[in-house]
């Protein structure tokens, strides 16, 4: 994981309740010294003390690689460094002083459309529209979109660029077991929970009328060979600059019982659109 250092604030950016800072950042350890347009989210500390949406975005955002959906570079960074508040003026320092003080999230800021209304229209590719709905699916996002009909989701000319996951992965908040023990006997009895049917996708593959039958055969070679190591290393080093990762051992035991069992749960998603 690479350590961002920021060096210049250049304003807010559209976003929902984080309210999103666009950052200029460098690598210091690069061997050449660019700067980076970031996107800083900005998590209350009472975001942070209900839900463990740091690790949630750095998660989902490697688990997504490994299905091969693009995400924007993800960074750690210090938004609260001693050099970089000296150069905010006072209403910056106002807000920020509101915001969680720990190491947080940043992603590069990318040139692409955040898919609306308008580019729903677009001819989707039918096989790319699966493969992020059963993404969607594994990780519990709620927010592709969802009750806020948000899309949290770019376009560029390569194709979709996934953003927003701190609300994933519920399962990983708390110490009750029974969220997570209901995901796995619904899982063992051929079930998924119902936030599917918000899914940006949803009535798109519900209403496809091709063979639907291999729809999720890409995704089912994607989840044979997870390296869910990979994970573990993330969260892991995650831990060492103290951000919280909540229940990551459930999460774990969750991707080993899906990957053992790939046919089956490519079987539930074809089951949720047929």
């Amino acid at each position: 994981m690479i350590k961002l250092t920021p060096i210049r604030f250049e304003g807010k950016l559209k976003g929902g309740s984080t309210k999103p800072w666009n950052v200029i950042c460098i690598n210091e350890h690069s061997k050449e010294i660019e700067e980076i347009a970031c996107v800083v989210k900005l998590f209350t500390p009472s975001n942070i003390s209900q839900s463990c949406h740091i690790a949630k975005e750095f998660i989902c955002s490697e688990l997504a690689r490994e299905f091969d959906l693009d995400c924007p570079e993800s960074y750690l960074i210090d938004i609260n460094a001693a050099d970089f508040r000296s150069t905010l003026n006072k209403t910056e320092l106002a807000d920020l002083d509101t915001k969680y003080k720990g190491i947080t999230f940043c992603s590069k800021l990318v040139n692409a459309s955040l898919v609306n209304d308008e580019l729903k229209k677009t001819s989707f590719n039918i096989w790319d529209c699966a493969t992020l709905f059963a993404f969607d699916c594994l990780i519990m996002n709620a927010d592709r979109g969802g009750h806020h009909n948000k899309a949290n989701l770019l376009m560029d000319d390569d194709g979709f660029i996934l953003i927003d996951h701190e609300l994933c992965l519920h399962f990983l908040d708390g110490e009750s077991s029974a969220a997570f023990d209901k995901i796995l006997e619904d899982f063992n009895r051929g079930r998924w929970q119902s936030i599917y049917l918000k899914h940006l996708f949803y009535p798109l593959l519900k209403n496809y009328r091709g063979t639907k039958k291999k729809l999720f055969d890409t995704f089912k070679e994607y989840l044979d060979r997870l390296e869910i190591n990979r994970i573990e290393q993330l969260i892991e080093e995650l831990k060492t600059h103290g951000v919280n990762a909540g229940e990551s051992t459930r999460l774990i035991q969750y991707l080993y019982a899906l990957k053992q069992n790939s046919h089956k749960y490519c079987q539930i998603m074809l089951s949720l659109v047929s």
